[in-house]
């Protein structure tokens, strides 16, 4: 299979999003998906990246990820630990049509950097995150400001916020999707 022999492969060339997702999910299932392989699926015409396992992705592979894939619509990255601020701001600065952005085990990431994605993204319609610890009311206090058409939030184990620290999504009046899974 491809998965087996990927070694071998230097490109795929244009395939449909949901293949190459399809594709890249069953590479990270099998433990392929390594910093040599990860290029093979990026490139500057993909709007949809579900990276499912990203363990064996160091920041610096995370890093080519918002610059080969500017027209990114929808970034979801999973166990994605070495993502760091540097990571989050090359998206920031490349990726100005994001419209998703869902991050499972991005503990290294800091409001500040959240927010400068944040404010540079007006038009986020869902954000997803698991396992930011270091993330605040700071987040969704620059979510309520700067975002007022989002719709979806989800947040999960994300102990530094306190019920008190929800306060802001009351004034999120578009949002129709909201799961909290015990944060604070």
């Amino acid at each position: 299979t491809i998965v087996q022999n990927i070694e071998h492969v230097e490109s795929f060339g244009v395939i449909p999003d949901n293949v190459q997702n399809a594709l890249c999910q069953r590479m990270a299932f099998q433990g392929k998906l390594i910093p040599s392989t990860l290029p093979l699926f990026l490139d500057d015409t993909l709007h949809v990246l579900d990276l499912g396992n990203c363990t064996e992705l160091g920041g610096d592979a995370l890093a080519i990820i918002p610059e080969r894939c500017p027209r990114l619509k929808i970034l979801r990255l999973a166990e994605c630990g070495r993502l760091d601020d540097h990571v989050i701001d090359l998206v920031t600065e490349h990726c100005p049509d994001l419209e998703e952005l869902a991050l499972r085990g991005a503990y290294r990431i800091n409001d500040a950097a959240l927010e400068r994605f944040i404010i540079a993204h007006p038009k986020l319609r869902k954000l997803t995150l698991y396992w930011s610890n270091r993330l605040t009311v700071r987040t969704l206090e620059a979510l309520a400001t700067h975002v007022p058409g989002l719709q979806g939030l989800v947040l999960a184990k994300m102990t530094q916020l306190s019920d008190e620290a929800l306060a802001p999504i009351g004034r999120m009046a578009n949002l129709r999707e909201l799961h909290l899974d015990p944060v604070g």
